[in-house]
């Protein structure tokens, strides 16, 4: 009998017992603040991972080889310079050709 009184006494001045309520309070109150910093620690990693994102973004858009072209940087493959120097050659000899021809004709 006297181990189950002291069992009760220990039960009796442990203060989850005593005022449940409280115990209840802090554990909110500690939640409230681990959800608050959790929360800003998301953000925190979610600025950071959208600023290297923009970061890569222009760096691929400056590395972009059609821009690169386009602004010059970049010297076309020499195959590729002949075979547009020789359609041009194609085309102008065509347009002198059509000219001629249309000179002829009109002398007639």
């Amino acid at each position: 009998m006297n181990s189950h009184i002291h069992d009760l006494e220990i039960i009796k001045n442990n203060h989850v017992f005593s005022n449940p309520c409280q115990v209840l309070d802090d554990k909110f109150v500690k939640m409230a603040q681990i959800h608050k910093s959790l929360d800003a620690e998301i953000t925190k990693t979610l600025d950071s991972n959208e600023n290297k994102l923009r970061i890569l973004e222009e760096k691929l858009k400056i590395l972009n080889p059609d821009e690169l072209l386009e602004k010059g940087y970049v010297v076309k493959d020499p195959d590729e310079i002949r075979k547009s120097k020789a359609k041009n050659v194609i085309i102008v000899l065509f347009l002198a050709i059509v000219i001629v021809l249309l000179i002829l004709l009109s002398l007639k």
